[in-house]
């Protein structure tokens, strides 16, 4: 898996918190063709995946679905039936939100691993917060951690920095 798993890794981090208003975090994997007639009664669709965008690796990238359906070569799966053939597929058969937007992080390796590349685990706590700034401007914020786990993002962060110094 290796850096492909940053899609994963954002949701599991969002899914730590609890916002004000519905808000569901679901990991796809690589099932999205499978899952996306069950996304249809949701006002917004948020899509986190790594994607081949020619940056450099760790390199977020924020897509409308304009964005992507303009772009045949928009690199937005790393899956053989692509999120947007399927998002595609599912407006024509029935309600789906209107209101898409995609989260990319640039790979720096895609391997048989379980590891995640240091400049990729960066990216996916730089992308939390990216999503995190979207759903607030919707009017959905971050209440805490579930659980009444305390939370510290620059710990995370800063964590982060000192597993790169050794």
């Amino acid at each position: 898996m290796g850096d492909e798993g940053v899609g994963i890794m954002v949701i599991q981090e969002l899914a730590k918190r609890r916002f004000c208003g519905d808000v569901t975090f679901v990991d796809a994997g690589t099932a999205f063709f499978c899952i996306v007639s069950t996304l249809r009664d949701y006002d917004k669709l948020i899509i986190v995946d790594a994607v081949y965008g020619g940056g450099k690796a760790g390199t977020i990238y924020r897509f409308g679905m304009d964005d992507v359906a303009a772009r045949e070569d928009c690199g937005l799966s790393l899956h053989d039936f692509g999120v947007l053939e399927s998002i595609q597929l599912e407006r024509i058969v029935a309600r789906f939100p209107r209101d898409v937007v995609f989260y990319g992080i640039e790979p720096q390796a895609v391997s048989f691993s379980l590891d995640v590349s240091l400049v990729c685990r960066k990216a996916v706590m730089c992308a939390v917060q990216k999503i995190m700034d979207d759903l607030g401007r919707a009017d959905i914020h971050d209440v805490g951690v579930k659980h009444g786990t305390p939370r510290d993002d620059s710990q995370a962060l800063s964590n982060l920095r000192s597993q790169n110094t050794n």
